[in-house]
């Protein structure tokens, strides 16, 4: 039981080896205080400390195994009694090397969330010598956590620990205080600060919540990262959850951080939103100064939002789940609430930020940082300016804080210029449409988009002048920020990426909630609007599957509320309409038909691809060998529809322009003229009523969702690779040769 007892001097494998062999007893604190007083840098400790090595103890020696991960920490616990215990009052290297082994040890251990040994460490309060390699159950007076139903403390200070809490709880106790701790952390107050009374005194930065905090240094910011690090990792268990488990398998560790109100909760969550946005990547505005000087404060930025949206993005309590609800879901809810969490106290957090001044704050920070990346590709001299490469997790923010705070949300439309986050978010989706990496990115912006289309103010306020450089292959239009929109999502249907397939409906529902409020559409985004309906119109992709005729119904609609709610505006779209009559016609005629000379023609040249699916259709080019059209299924939707009013347009307006048509290169000219002069009311069907598609919570999303911010935190987390050489199960990874 003495081994290890000659002690190491660097950490490396002799430090680790004894682990392995024989049971090292827990009051040899020869032995396990060289984990800490070794130091050690994460580098090290990731590469003594293997993927495979750790499974191996875990597997062979669980008892070594589990006095470690105790011992480390009490030891923080311990620390955080004695902050000046060092004869150096800024020394924590005892603590960095703690937060750095358990950085590594605790994502591998939460591989195997049916593993028993998991509840056996984590969330009983027993003798470890009791563990029993794969044989876990442990006889104890302390009764186990119920993972399901964590139990909500009082508030605390934090030096309150009881010894009885199991070890996740006191792991993650101690981690949170650790982001408070003077010196390490956080400033020392002197005598004469007379600021906010605890915890928001020690609140990292101003901005929402506090507006005076004390100084911060470099150090004090790489500390916090390392902290946080350790804290993603504890909070984890999502990676190692398949998506179609996330619903109903509970993490027990996130459960507990999010509905246990602690004394530190809401510092946290005004530390994290204002270290984020008040990074500015631009700084002195020196060129190249990002090359120079390295950063800290990005490292810190980037952990904090990526714990930030795991924290806001976690509902315990959801009420969508067709499963059986787990115990501790509340039975105050319904299932038509809109808003899916009420136990989560950091989306209550979120929901009550009402300050004027701090959604000013806010907003300022949102548009400097996504207008970052557009920024540092503009410049003169190229690569002078930093580009951040947090957007995701930024817009991640954005999105759930427009869901949460309904005040803010109408806020930033009306009171702020709304279109200077619009303009970044529709530059991302554009440059993701081809990437498989950005895949996830075109979702998130396009969902943001959903949502604020069914306000109307934001619909209005889509009719701005578009200023700037359009994005790459989209040509220099003169317009509105509609126009570039459509431009944009005009491009995902005809050269985006297979898998962008599920968001034709988004895409196209956005168009529609925006049409009844656009002014005036510039002549290329009529052309591509009337390109999306011969796409999406044709035989061939209505026949592909049961379900593609929905997609022609929402380009209809928009046609029709543009021509009777915004004529006047609009005398371009009605002679695209004129130009395109044929297509409509065509599909009033459609019959099966249709389909049976497609199949002919398929058969007959089975390896030349149609006319259909290349110039101008969808991104996809649809097989007519997956799905029987029959005249019942036909008949359930053709006769529904709206074709009536563009059908009726074009009769009106062909016999008006008639006389114009006189075959010169001025026909063109005198028509639109004719147009712009004209009225068609009384003439065309009276207005229908305006129908706005709002975003609806919903479990599928908010799986995808936090299935996607672990892909964003998984990748992201290169250096050091937390979570690299773990068994995932989240979603797949596909190695890429460089």
């Amino acid at each position: 039981a003495e081994m290890g007892a000659g002690g190491s001097k660097a950490f490396d494998q002799t430090l680790v080896e004894p682990l392995f062999q024989d049971n090292i007893a827990p009051e040899n604190e020869e032995y396990w205080s060289q984990f800490w007083m070794i130091p050690s840098t994460i580098d090290e400790i990731f590469a003594v400390l293997k993927v495979v090595e750790i499974r191996l103890l875990r597997e062979k020696n669980p008892r070594n195994l589990t006095h470690l991960l105790i011992k480390l920490t009490d030891h923080l616990i311990k620390r955080l009694g004695a902050p000046h215990a060092n004869a150096n009052a800024y020394d924590f290297s005892d603590v960095l090397s703690c937060l750095r082994i358990l950085t590594r040890l605790i994502p591998v251990l939460l591989e195997d969330q049916d593993d028993k040994l998991l509840t056996t460490i984590f969330w009983k309060d027993v003798d470890p010598s009791k563990v029993e390699g794969q044989q876990p159950a442990v006889e104890g007076k302390q009764e186990v956590v119920n993972p399901d139903s964590p139990k909500v403390e009082p508030i605390r200070t934090p030096d309150a620990q009881p010894s009885s809490d199991p070890l996740a709880i006191r792991l993650m106790n101690v981690l949170t205080a650790l982001l408070f701790l003077p010196n390490f952390t956080v400033s020392q107050p002197n005598g004469s600060y007379k600021g906010f009374l605890l915890p928001l005194n020690h609140v990292w930065a101003p901005g929402v919540g506090v507006s005076e905090v004390l100084p911060t240094t470099t150090a004090m910011m790489t500390n916090r990262t390392e902290v946080l690090r350790c804290l993603l990792a504890c909070l984890s268990s999502s990676l190692y959850i398949s998506p179609d488990a996330i619903s109903t398998k509970r993490n027990a560790w996130l459960d507990y951080y999010i509905t246990n109100n602690s004394y530190w909760s809401l510092g946290l969550f005004y530390s994290l939103i204002n270290a984020s946005f008040n990074y500015d990547p631009i700084g002195w505005g020196m060129p190249y100064n990002y090359v120079m000087f390295s950063d800290a404060h990005e490292g810190l930025v980037d952990t904090s939002l990526q714990l930030l949206a795991v924290l806001t993005n976690f509902f315990p309590d959801a009420q969508y789940s067709t499963s059986d609800p787990p115990a501790s879901a509340g039975k105050e809810k319904s299932a038509s609430s809109s808003l899916p969490s009420s136990k989560n106290i950091f989306t209550l957090y979120m929901r009550s930020i009402q300050k004027e001044e701090e959604w000013k704050f806010i907003f300022k920070s949102l548009e400097k940082l996504l207008g970052n990346p557009n920024l540092a590709n503009s410049t003169y001299l190229p690569g002078s300016t930093k580009q951040i490469e947090f957007q995701q997790e930024i817009v991640i923010f954005f999105w759930r804080l427009i869901q949460e705070n309904r005040n803010f949300l109408t806020h930033i439309i009306l009171k702020e210029d709304i279109i200077k986050l619009v303009d970044p978010i529709l530059r991302f989706i554009h440059a993701g449409r081809k990437d498989l990496g950005q895949v996830g990115m075109v979702h998130l912006g396009t969902f943001v988009l959903l949502l604020l289309s069914g306000e109307r103010d934001f619909s209005v306020a889509m009719n701005r002048p578009f200023v700037g450089k359009p994005p790459a292959e989209i040509a220099v239009f003169s317009g509105s920020y509609a126009d570039l929109l459509l431009l944009v999502f005009h491009k995902i249907l005809v050269d985006g990426n297979y898998r962008l397939e599920p968001l034709y409906e988004c895409l196209l529902t956005i168009i529609t909630n925006l049409s009844p409020y656009l002014k005036a559409l510039s002549i290329p985004a009529c052309l591509k609007l009337l390109k999306m309906f011969e796409s999406l119109s044709r035989p061939r992709f209505l026949f592909a599957n049961d379900k593609n005729y929905r997609y022609v119904f929402f380009v209809l609609e928009t046609l029709n509320n543009l021509v009777q709610y915004q004529y006047e505006g609009n005398y371009r779209l009605v002679y695209s309409i004129l130009r395109h009559s044929e297509s409509f016609h065509k599909l009033a005629k459609l019959s099966l038909q249709d389909y049976e000379a497609l199949k002919a023609k398929q058969a007959e040249v089975p390896t030349v691809p149609d006319a259909d699916v290349q110039d101008g259709t969808v991104a996809m080019a649809p097989s007519l060998d997956q799905f029987v059209p029959t005249e019942a299924w036909l008949n359930s939707w053709k006769p529904k529809l709206p074709l009536a009013t563009v059908l009726q347009l074009v009769d009106v307006v062909s016999s008006q322009i008639k006389t114009f048509v006189t075959g010169s290169a001025s026909d063109e000219n005198a028509i639109l003229e004719h147009l712009q002069k004209t009225t068609l009311v009384g003439l065309i069907p009276v207005p229908h009523p305006i129908l706005v598609r709002r975003y609806q919570p919903n479990e599928a999303t908010d799986v995808w969702m936090v299935t996607f911010i672990w892909g964003v935190i998984y990748k992201r987390n290169e250096f050091p690779p937390i979570f690299y050489a773990t068994n995932v199960k989240a979603f797949s990874i596909t190695v890429s040769s460089p």
